[in-house]
């Protein structure tokens, strides 16, 4: 074999070699990310994460029995939703367990915000808050925190169940125990409110169930967290018949844990 011939066989190895490296497919490699290609063999820079914007928690401590609830904190929750409607997620919770629209998570939100009685309203970081102007302070106080982290979710209902999927990302250090959850909400339910007699009415942004027992989710980073940590968990959760498959949301919220008590981060839908 002469030197020409080893030459030309030594370039069509080279074509074989590279041409065996472009053909390895490229994608989202992050089993995190939104949009993880699990064929993937190269990372493209296309993976998709919750976006770094910040949202408050607006929670609304009712009981469908009390009428003061009816008259009065229900139109102070709607006006409270409307003038800041571009800073809120809502969340409408019935922690007595003899209410219809009890759920058994509602309980320890309810326990972690010091609900002192019927109606209450929680804002981001306080609670205890029955003016408009007070709810207001507390929105703005909390949307002007940057936010640590975010959270973001997929769902869909299979049968008896909705399965949710639920994103985390921080987007810079952080230290101390952080949690995520998931929260199914359901909107436009059929049931009677004590002081409302109009028969339009209907229970929006009403709690069904968490990712947790707990209501503030899973650990999904402890000590030192580097910026860019992700996190993913996929969640099975029982639909009772009589929750209407139509009217279902999902939102997700991270907290802070501190002590026995959990501090909102952020929230979104």
């Amino acid at each position: 074999m002469n030197s020409r011939q080893l030459f030309y066989i030594f370039n069509f190895i080279l074509i074989l070699l590279f041409s065996s490296c472009n053909d390895s497919k490229k994608g989202c490699t992050d089993p995190n990310a939104f949009n993880f290609d699990p064929l993937a063999e190269k990372n493209d820079g296309s993976c998709a994460y919750p976006e770094n914007e910040k949202k408050v928690l607006l929670v609304l401590f009712n009981n469908s029995q009390n009428s003061t609830c009816g008259t009065f904190g229900i139109p102070l929750f709607n006006n409270a939703m409307a003038a800041n409607a571009s800073k809120v997620i809502p969340m409408v919770v019935h922690p007595t367990s003899t209410d219809t629209l009890f759920c058994g998570e509602a309980v320890n939100i309810a326990s972690n915000y010091n609900q002192t009685g019927y109606p209450d309203i929680a804002a981001g970081l306080q609670s205890n808050l029955l003016t408009l102007n007070h709810i207001n302070q507390a929105v703005d106080e909390s949307y002007a925190i940057a936010p640590i982290a975010n959270s973001s979710t997929d769902f869909n209902v299979q049968g008896d169940s909705v399965i949710i999927t639920l994103y985390a990302k921080f987007f810079g250090g952080a230290i101390g125990e952080y949690y995520a959850a998931a929260y199914i909400l359901e909107n436009n339910i059929n049931l009677p409110q004590a002081g409302i007699t109009d028969p339009s009415f209907r229970h929006n942004y009403v709690l069904r169930a968490t990712t947790s027992t707990s209501a503030f989710g899973d650990l999904i980073a402890n000590s030192g967290i580097s910026a860019a940590t992700s996190f993913k968990k996929r969640y099975g959760i029982f639909k009772p018949p009589h929750w209407n498959t139509a009217n279902i949301q999902v939102i997700s919220a991270v907290w802070k844990r501190e002590g026995s008590n959990f501090i909102f981060i952020n929230v979104n839908d």
